[in-house]
């Protein structure tokens, strides 16, 4: 449904969706943690979508955001829906530009909830009946119950546009931009893993890794178009 009155634009979308055959052959499932392939599954969405706009002489603005809940249900793993590993309950973008002249200025700002992931639960031992060796592995019990730390970003840009006057109608462009000003640490995922250096036993302790984004990164880019 869109909403306008005084150059303010308001828009905003209700859904809902069920999808059934879904398998944990795809790479958004752990083969550590899904340790046999499961073919009957399903999942539910449902959430809202809000757009907000507005543009001056020379200033444009925009405001978007999402509230969302995505799950899961694999009856042969878990008698009960868990979340998705896509499931981000919040997501919020804000955008602004300034034009000056043929330069244009603009801050963009990302948000959003963090990403669940599954935590073992424990470290389990299998004993070798023959030679008595042992083998360690991670045994989880609850599917993606925890959240990672939630996602920030704020992105500079400067761009120019002009005509080469001597070219006829050859145009150059170039921007100039900083990528997560704030040098924010934003993880999008976290793995686990046995760790003997970290034990004082021979028994492994538990450890993990996590998957970080770009850290602060500048982009120049120049372009001729005609």
């Amino acid at each position: 449904m869109i909403y306008l009155k005084h150059g303010w634009l308001l828009d905003w979308e209700v859904y809902y969706n069920y999808t059934t055959g879904l398998n944990t052959s795809s790479a958004q499932f752990d083969p550590l943690i899904w340790d046999i392939e499961l073919t009957k599954g399903s999942s539910k969405a449902v959430g809202l979508d809000l757009l907000l706009k507005k543009k001056w002489d020379q200033i444009s603005f925009w405001l978007n955001y999402s509230l969302a809940h995505a799950k899961y249900t694999f009856q042969e793993k878990s008698a009960e829906s868990f979340n998705a590993p896509q499931d981000i309950r919040h997501i919020g973008n804000v955008v602004g530009n300034y034009q000056f002249k043929r330069f244009q200025f603009s801050l963009t700002g990302r948000f959003h909830s963090g990403l669940p992931f599954t935590e073992p639960s424990e470290i389990v031992t299998i004993v070798d009946d023959h030679d008595n060796s042992r083998l360690y592995v991670l045994e989880y019990d609850t599917i993606n119950t925890r959240r990672l730390r939630q996602y920030g970003r704020f992105d500079l840009g400067v761009h120019y546009r002009t005509p080469f006057e001597k070219k006829g109608k050859l145009r150059a462009e170039i921007s100039l931009s900083v990528i997560n000003v704030l040098n924010r640490n934003n993880v999008y995922a976290r793995e686990y893993y046995l760790d003997l250096k970290g034990s004082t036993t021979e028994i492994p302790s538990i450890a993990f890794v996590n998957k970080t984004l770009l850290e602060r990164t500048p982009l120049l880019l120049f372009r001729l178009y005609w």
